[in-house]
This record gives structure tokens, sequence and C-alpha cells, in this order.
């Protein structure tokens, strides 16, 4: 297994001039302009080409100067325990770690170091060794009188501490306290299985580490206390027809395992006049799945749930998405790109689409893990995507749920892309692999396939999407429009992404005529596929019309932009112009001299505007008067040959959803 450290994960020092861990690290802010100047030359060396104006050269210098710097024998070597059994650690209380680590073969020269990671994504409090009564004190001690261990937190949740008196011997023990003080340690925001902490070993004290191959340091985070609930119908539905509710009891983050006994009533199913008690065990799982047979005659299902004390009195209650009962083509909600543990998310495969499928109650959900982007990289570490494929296989029901595979195409040249497998899974290809690290190449790869490559934060961080190569638009039909990271369509949104650039707006993108459809996804690092607007400013979902929840109507329908994205509101949108859905491709003159386009809007909240936008801004807009549901035969200009036309709903909570658009011929 190659263990080499992933940057800003676990930085080489290496990587800022060859420093050691007993010398000032240089950081990006020090850094002079002939230095970056120096970096940039180097990188156009090994690249062959002039990178775009929008690449985040500084990352990738440092992944690169991370991938050809050669290892000591020493360097990581050695094994790592916890004291103990692994120790108990709770989301929102503090806790302590004690671990032991074991030179190795040819010990830690002094000036060597050993390096204590915590996992550097959620939250954690930084090992330090400055302040006891702080959050994440830390203490590194040996029974040799002669050792002593020089320590300080050298950047967010990583802490280095430098052998000195002599050199640590092959096969002495140096113990380890995470969290030595009062306060404790700071744990992560999110409940996770099979997290973990690591320790890296500069073994020659050349500043240049890997991690400790030997170290079983894995242990869980329960949830916080039960305080939200969930509860979610399909988009849609036929007449007749049984569908099923998901109703869970999360913590305050969204986190599921919670532990919850007491009884939950649900008001509004078809037939009961009463709402109907569901009791919750102690033993029993916090989450459970309804069935809820239609009658005909229904047009739009909402169910409100309230969870009750002994008493019978309500504690909280939450309503759900609304689910349209119509003959008409159905819409799938889907999370189309997320992280697991395996990258720089949190929790397993695993849990992932158990999530996904039995507390979000999604149709479709992919696990989009980096290839280059953690502490052990997906590209380097087979075994890894062999849990992925595992997972996905394990949790996968055609025509009931499905769990998809991909990954991010993580390249800090050109963009970010996650490439979705609507077919057979395929191997990963890494943006950091010289045969993939352009656009045309990734495309290339996956001609022929029934994988699609997906544009994602198209605007702006972490980094804005270069747009300088025409996509083939059966390989990457849409853009990921808005996730957590916020909206990229204009920069009039009220939930837009951070560090825009101008001129990567989705509305620029049109105007180089690239025809491209619409969806959102979570892109989501908290382990709650289709909930990461619960717990961040903006999320994502996708809403895919098709009848065939398969990977092949998936397939058919994103070709066709038969779909629509929204910042992670359950909102159902349907258009249609002259008879055809949105994302149609059609001739100008087939709408007529006097078109009309159909809007049907089902909200979560009450609608604020419907938004009508062709080619050179909003050409109308509609009232949503604070209503929940719209339909709406709407005039519109006639369209130009070679326009556009598309739709953007707001809510009175500033959710929005946006429609792929009708292209005119």
């Amino acid at each position: 297994m190659d263990r080499r450290t992933l940057a800003l994960a676990l930085p080489l020092l290496a990587a800022c001039g060859g420093n050691s861990a007993d010398q000032d690290s240089a950081t990006s802010e020090g850094s002079t302009a002939g230095a970056a100047d120096e970096q940039r030359a180097q990188l156009v060396d090994w690249l062959g080409f002039e990178p775009p104006q929008t690449a985040k050269l500084d990352v990738l210098y440092t992944l690169w100067e991370d991938q050809r710097t050669p290892r000591s024998p020493a360097d990581g070597a050695g094994s790592a325990r916890f004291v103990g059994p692994a120790p108990e650690a709770e989301v929102g209380r503090p806790a302590r770690f004690e671990l032991d680590y074991t030179a190795g073969p040819l010990g830690v020269a002094e000036g060597g170091a050993i390096y204590l990671q915590a996992p550097p994504f959620w939250g954690w409090s930084t090992p330090q060794a400055a302040e006891p009564a702080a959050p994440g004190y830390t203490t590194f001690e040996c029974d040799a009188q002669d050792l002593r261990f020089e320590a300080r937190a050298i950047d967010t949740q990583l802490l280095v501490a430098v052998v000195r008196g002599r050199d640590l011997a092959p096969g002495e023990v140096v113990h380890i306290v995470y969290g030595a003080g009062p306060a404790g340690v700071r744990v992560d925001r999110y409940g996770e299985r099979d997290t973990r902490l690591w320790l890296a070993v500069d073994g020659d004290g050349d500043g240049v580490r890997a991690l400790v191959d030997d170290a079983e340091l894995a242990f869980d985070v329960a949830p916080g206390p039960a305080s939200r609930l969930l509860l979610h119908l399909p988009a849609t539905a036929h007449p007749g027809e049984t569908i099923t509710a998901t109703l869970a009891v999360v913590d305050g983050t969204g986190s599921d395992r919670v532990e919850f006994e007491g009884a939950i009533e649900v008001e509004g199913l078809p037939g009961d006049e009463a709402p109907r008690r569901f009791e919750f065990g102690a033993s029993d799982s916090a989450s459970r799945r309804i069935e809820v047979v239609l009658p005909e005659a229904i047009s739009t299902l909402r169910l409100v749930a309230r969870v009750l004390d002994e008493a019978g009195e309500v504690l909280t209650e939450t309503e759900s998405n609304p689910c349209r009962v119509s003959p008409a083509k159905r819409v799938l909600f889907c999370d189309l790109q997320g992280h697991s543990g395996l990258s720089d998310g949190t929790g397993t495969p695993d849990d992932y689409y158990t999530y996904a499928r039995y507390v979000g109650g999604l149709d479709a959900v992919a696990l989009t893990d980096h290839d280059r982007w953690g502490l052990e990289p997906l590209e380097t570490t087979p075994e890894l995507w062999d849990t992925i494929l595992a997972a996905s296989q394990a949790h996968d029901e055609p025509g009931r749920f499905l769990a998809l595979t991909g990954f991010e195409w993580t390249s800090w040249l050109f963009g970010h892309r996650h490439v979705v497998h609507l077919g057979a899974a395929r191997p990963l290809l890494s943006a950091f692999d010289r045969d993939y690290d352009t656009p045309p190449e990734l495309w290339a790869a996956l001609d022929g396939t029934d994988s699609l490559s997906i544009p994602h934060t198209l605007a702006g961080g972490p980094v804005a999407v270069d747009w300088s190569a025409k996509p083939p638009l059966e390989i990457e039909p849409v853009v990921e429009l808005v996730s957590v990271h916020g909206s990229s369509d204009t920069p009039a949104d009220p939930r837009r992404i951070y560090s825009p650039v101008d001129g990567h707006w989705f509305e620029d993108v049109l105007g180089r005529g690239y025809r491209y459809g619409i969806i959102g996804s979570g892109d989501g690092h908290d382990g709650h596929p289709g909930m990461a607007h619960l717990s961040a400013p903006c999320g994502g979902l996708a809403g895919i019309l098709s009848e065939d929840l398969t990977r092949a109507g998936l397939l058919e329908a994103l070709r066709a932009r038969r779909c629509y994205g929204t910042s992670g509101a359950r909102i159902v949108l349907r258009t249609s112009l002259a008879s055809q859905p949105m994302g149609a491709q059609m001739s100008a003159a087939d709408v007529g001299p006097e078109p009309q386009l159909l809007i049907e809007v089902f909200g979560t909240a009450p609608l604020e505007r419907i938004e009508i936008v062709d080619e050179t801004g909003i050409v109308v807009a509609v009232d949503g008067a604070k209503e929940l549901e719209l339909r709406a035969l709407v005039p519109i200009p006639p369209p130009a040959a070679g326009g556009l036309l598309r739709v953007r709903v707001l809510q009175t909570d500033r959710h929005m959803a946006w429609s792929s658009p009708y292209y005119f011929d």
C-alpha cells in the first residue's frame, strides 16, 4: 500500500523547501513571488502546457512535490495502538485518546519527528502542547530519561513532536495522550463509524514523513441526542399505487443511529381519520418505512409527523415534501455526488448508501470519493476502491433504489468533475495521471461507455471550471449547478457559490453555446446524502424525469437533459412547451407565433416567484403569491433560432429550483 500523505490533509514540510520538523515551515502567504514563479515554471515543464488562469497551482505543486519526494525506510516505520479498547467518542462531548507508538527497526533519529493528525476535515480540536487547559492538549512521554519531545501545532488538526536528546531506539515506546487536559478533545460534528487518528513519522529528520503503516487507530463517533425528525415522500406517484414514506429521527446535524424511544404520529395518511401512531422501542431503529396506498382521486400528498412525549404533548414536528400524484412521467430524487471517510467525507461507504435510502429517502445516489484528496488516496489504494464497489453491489436494487459508483476527478488545473457510472463499474481515472489530466483525455477514456462526466463548482470555490474545451454532450450532458458550495447560475443567486470568478457563471457557459442540462447534487461531506442542506447554507438535489428507475433509465434521461436541480429542497418542477419536456432541442418554428409555457411547481415552502429566462435574461416573472403550488400556462415571447428558455423557482425560504433549458435551432 502506498501510504504517502496528501497535501493540506497532512502537508509535507519537504514541499516547503526541505525544512526539517524543527525549523519554521514556510507558508503560502510567506512565499516570495520568485518562489511562486519557480514553482510555476517547474509545473509547466512537467505538464508540457500552460495552465489556465483559474488553476490552483499552489495546491497542484504541493501534490506533485509530495508524489516525487523519496522516503527513507525509517519514514512511517513502527506501529501504533490505542491503550486498551478503542475509545468512546460522541458528537458534542469531550473525549480523551491514549495511544502508544512503538519505534520501528530503524528507530527515529534525533531531529526526526512523530506527527499526530486528527481527522482533518470536520472540526476536531487541533492537537496542541502549549495550553494544558485548552481543548486538544497533547502530551508525548517515554520512560527513558534522556529523551524529550518538542511538540507544537503546525497546522489545523496537526501536531509535530521532534525527538531530542538522542535517537529514539528501535522498539522504544512513546505514550501519547490527545486530550490530556480537563477540556479533552472536541470531536467530529457528525456521527460516523470507522474514523481514525493518524500517526506519521519522519524517521531520519529530513522533514519528509510517511503515515505509519501498522496503525490500528480506528474508532466510532456516536451521534448526538435525537433532536430532529425527517419525513420524505417520493417526488411523484401514479394514482392508486403504493408508495413508501421514509420516517427518521436524527441528531441536530442530521446524523442517524441515534437512540430514540417514544411515539411518533403521522397525520394525513390516506384513509386515516386520525393521525396514525408509531411506537419506537429502545432496541428499534430510529428510522421506519411506511407503506402508503394512494387513492385514485388525489393530486398531492403532504404528511405531518410529530414526536410525542409520555403525556401526548408534541415535542417536535415536521412536514414532508409534496408528492405530486398524476399519470405524468415520474420525477426521481437523486444525489449524484458525495463523499465518505475514504476521502474527505464522513463514515463508511456502507453507511453512505444506507443513509441515502433509509434516512434520505432517495431514489438513487452516487458515492464519488476523490481520486487524490484524503489521507489515503483512492488512486494509490485500490483496496479502498474495492470497498466502494462491494458496498454499491450490496445496496443496489434496480427498480427500488440505485446505489451508483463513481469518483471525483479532482483537477486543480481545469476544475472538478465527478464521473458517475450508469453501466458497469469502471476503473478510476485520476486527474493526477498524465494520461487523463485534461478534460479531453478524460472524455476520450469515457467515450463509448455508460459513464458520465459532470462538472461542478462551475463559478468558484474551491476551483472554478475552465471552459476552453467544448464538451461532448453524450459524455457530459449536464452540469451540477448547485451543491453545498452554493449556486453557480448567476451572481444574483441568494445562495451563490463562494469565491466566484467572473466569466464562469452558468449564464456565461450558455453564452459559449454549450447546450448543457442542469442538475443539483449535495457534494456532501457529512455522510448524509440528500440532506447536505441540513447543516450547511446550501445543498443540492437532482430531479430526474424518468419512469424507469434503472441505470439505463437515468442515463437516457440525463442525456436528454430531462432533469432539473434544486438547492436541497424537494421541489417538484415540470415544464412543457409544445408538448416537449424541459431539456428538449427543437425548432424555434415548432412553438408557433404565440407560444405558451406550461409550468407546474409543488414547493416545500411558499413560492416567491417563478422566472422564465432566455439568452438575454428574465423575460417573464410570475408571482408565486406565497402559495405552495402553482400550475400556470404562461405566454412567452417567440424564441429565436439559436436561443434557449429555462425556468427558475424561488421560494420564500430562499431555496431554489432550476430547470434544464430548452434549446432552439
